[in-house]
């Protein structure tokens, strides 16, 4: 009898043992890594565009300067004559602190600067750094001030992005841009940007998830990273994350689940 007990006791702790929780099976941090990455570089786009359009007489509605060129190793070509306006980036081995090649194209049904104008952004080959920008658009229309800030509603259109392993990210979302600061210059570079919304799409290993900003995001304009600010991301079946950027400019993040905090590093 005393051995068949000691064999039930046995099997009753390796069962306990063996058997995982939820938690065992949802440690990835990959849905947050690769929104937080991705939403640096749709919005370093915006940045790009945002320039190009203030220093080019014919796209905006006025102004003192009339650039040809971004970083000084690409070109913009506009035509401010046609309907919708069109303007294109050339960037031709371009590189300043990035590396950047192909071409951003813009088109506008107004002045960029007029009220009510929509900005329509597509890719031809676009390349940053390892990155390759194979589809979708942005599309983003000018609110005028709110709240004391230039304002823009911005639009995200299935962006698909390639890394250099043939992975692809599915970028789609809605939200609200603010020019906190920087504005009263063509130059993005001393602009800072406050954005809200929501996300959804699919990452480089190919789990879908969505995310929504929890605190108002900070994009600085010479920071190619998201500054501050949190968002909760929901990996398809998964449970939430809390994704915390930071408080200043660089490519660490803090993703917590479960109450553990992970600290990560963005490529």
């Amino acid at each position: 009898m005393k051995k068949l007990f000691l064999i039930a006791l046995a099997c009753c702790f390796t069962i306990v043992g063996c058997k995982k929780s939820d938690r065992d099976d949802d440690t990835s941090t990959n849905s947050s890594e690769d929104y937080a990455f991705s939403t640096g570089l749709v919005y370093d786009v915006f940045k790009i565009v945002h320039q190009a359009s203030n220093t080019s007489q014919g796209i905006v509605s006025s102004t003192t300067v009339d650039s040809t060129s971004v970083f000084g190793c690409d070109t913009i070509i506009f035509d401010g004559s046609t309907t919708p306006k069109t303007l294109s980036i050339n960037f031709n081995n371009c590189s300043s602190s990035n590396s950047r090649n192909g071409y951003i194209n813009a088109s506008y049904n107004g002045f960029y600067d007029d009220l009510g104008t929509v900005t329509t952004i597509s890719f031809n080959d676009y390349i940053l750094n390892d990155f390759t920008f194979i589809a979708g658009t942005i599309s983003y229309q000018y609110n005028g001030i709110v709240n004391n800030f230039p304002t823009y509603t911005i639009t995200f259109n299935e962006v698909k992005i390639r890394n250099n392993q043939n992975q692809k990210i599915f970028y789609s979302g809605s939200y609200q841009l603010a020019i906190i600061d920087g504005e009263a210059t063509p130059l993005f570079n001393d602009d800072v940007y406050e954005i809200t919304g929501s996300t959804t799409g699919r990452v480089f290993k190919g789990n879908a998830f969505s995310a929504q900003v929890v605190d108002k995001l900070t994009i600085n304009g010479n920071c190619e990273w998201v500054s501050s600010g949190q968002a909760l991301v929901k990996p398809e079946s998964k449970t939430t994350r809390t994704l915390n950027f930071g408080s200043s400019c660089d490519n660490k993040i803090t993703v917590t689940l479960y109450d553990i905090n992970y600290e990560l590093e963005m490529p």
